[in-house]
């Protein structure tokens, strides 16, 4: 019972922390953080009108639902895995003066990360409903691909953080390599579009977490036993990640002074 509530304050302590300082972003704001959502709205309303003419998509509906929920959870994972190319880094101090801190840090610019991507795919669905409200039940088919991808960006981001203490660059490779991922995806156009080029979208891994949870939101379709074992894959890559932050606890502390 003991160790049960000291996760829970853990966890309470964290999503706290990250949720303040979501509110805090916007302070002084008469949106507050409802500018979240509606920052994203804004710009899949502009790349819809924009590429939707570019592109000459059949139909505009269509095309801005898939498009929204594309962006929306590209923005997630992309921002998520730079903002932790140099998080150790910039939280040097805290690391310095308390080693333990470590594991918070991660955790609660993760969780923060979590919240932003929950409060700009809400604004979405609510302003979707209205082009398409079978969106609505199509959320239940979606909990697993989200699950899959919650882990899967989160593993990703611990091993880009341990990464760049070592290799200081990759603080400046991260964002440029999220923005060419960006570019050969199939986000704003059909992944037909690639013709003989298809199978590079096989060889992205941010794009394999991203298509399954698309396709479960707009059509509410899901390979039930490819999201398990994609699920069991992230959690093992996951549990490997958190093992080599307790194992290099001490080197970490030694890289960050460096």
């Amino acid at each position: 019972m003991f160790i049960k509530r000291i996760r829970f304050s853990f966890f309470y302590k964290i999503w706290y922390l990250a949720l303040c300082r979501n509110i805090a972003r916007y302070n002084r704001t008469y949106l507050g953080s409802f500018w979240i959502g509606l920052t994203n709205l804004l710009q899949v309303v502009v790349l819809g009108l924009v590429y939707g003419t570019v592109f000459k998509v059949p139909s505009a509906r269509d095309y801005f639902i898939y498009l929204g929920f594309g962006i929306s959870i590209w923005t997630f994972m992309g921002g998520c895995i730079t903002s932790f190319s140099d998080l150790l880094i910039r939280e040097k101090n805290r690391i310095l003066n308390y080693p333990k801190s470590i594991y918070d840090i991660l955790a609660e610019e993760y969780i923060f990360q979590v919240q932003v991507f929950f409060q700009a795919l809400i604004t979405l669905i609510f302003f979707l409903l209205f082009l398409n409200y079978s969106i609505i039940f199509n959320i239940f088919y979606s909990i697993g691909p989200l699950i899959v991808l919650l882990v899967g960006v989160f593993w990703m981001s611990i091993l880009t953080s341990l990464v760049s203490l070592w290799i200081r660059d990759i603080g400046q490779i991260i964002p440029v390599i999220v923005q060419l991922l960006f570019l050969v995806s199939p986000i704003m156009y059909q992944k037909e579009a690639l013709r003989s080029l298809q199978f590079v979208t096989q060889l992205n891994p941010l794009y394999q977490y991203l298509e399954p949870l698309r396709e479960a939101f707009i059509s509410g379709k899901v390979d039930t036993w490819w999201t398990i074992i994609d699920l069991i894959i992230s959690l093992t890559l996951l549990i490997i990640s958190i093992q080599l932050v307790v194992k290099l606890k001490y080197k970490i502390i030694d890289l960050v002074l460096e």
